[in-house]
C-alpha cells in the first residue's frame, strides 16, 4: 500500500477544457445572481419550494428560502476544492504507489472539476426554475427534468470517472 504521508506533491496544471468549464460556470453563476438581485422586489413575498412527482406544488416557503441554495453550492464548492487541493485523501484502490500516484491524483482532481461545476450548474437550475415559476415566467419542469439533468451533470460523469479510473495502471 502506497503510503501518503510520503506523497510527493504533483503539479499539475488545469487542462484549458477544465478551465472553460470553470469559467462558464461561475459566468453562468454570475449571471444568475445579478438577474435575482435585478428581480427581487418582483418575486412574491411566498413562493413555491416543492412539487411531487406529478408535479403538483405541495410545499411553498419565504422567497429568502431561495438564498439557501446558492449557500449551500458555495459549501459544496469549497469542499470540491479542498479535495482537489488533497488528492490523497482520496479513496483509491489498493493498486495505488509511487509510480501512478501522480496518474490518480490528477484523474481525481479531473473528476472533481467536472463533479463540482456539474453539481454547481445543477444546483444553478434549481435556483433558476425557482425565480422563473414565482414569477410566472414558466411552470416547473417537473421530476423527469431534474433527473435527467442529475444524470447528465453528476451520474454519468461519475460513472465515467469510476470506469477510466480502472484503466490505470
Amino acid at each position: 500500500m502506497y503510503d501518503v504521508k510520503k506523497m510527493k506533491q504533483f503539479d499539475v496544471p488545469f487542462t484549458p477544457m477544465e478551465r472553460l468549464y470553470t469559467r462558464l460556470t461561475l459566468l453562468i453563476w454570475g449571471v444568475l445572481v445579478i438577474y435575482i438581485a435585478m428581480v427581487w422586489q418582483k418575486i412574491p413575498i411566498e413562493i413555491p419550494l416543492h412539487y411531487n412527482a406529478l408535479g403538483e406544488l405541495d410545499s411553498t416557503g419565504s422567497k429568502w428560502t431561495m438564498l439557501t441554495i446558492p449557500i449551500v453550492t458555495y459549501c459544496f464548492w469549497s469542499l470540491m476544492n479542498f479535495m482537489m487541493k488533497h488528492p490523497e485523501w482520496g479513496n483509491y484502490p489498493a493498486r495505488l504507489n509511487e509510480q501512478n500516484a501522480e496518474a490518480f491524483y490528477t484523474h481525481n482532481r479531473k473528476l472533481i472539476v467536472v463533479l463540482r461545476n456539474g453539481g454547481s450548474l445543477f444546483f444553478a437550475f434549481v435556483l433558476a426554475e425557482m425565480v422563473f415559476v414565482s414569477l410566472g415566467i414558466m411552470a416547473s419542469q417537473g421530476i423527469t427534468t431534474y433527473a435527467t439533468l442529475l444524470s447528465i451533470f453528476v451520474i454519468l460523469p461519475l460513472a465515467i470517472g469510476v470506469v477510466q479510473s480502472r484503466k490505470i495502471q
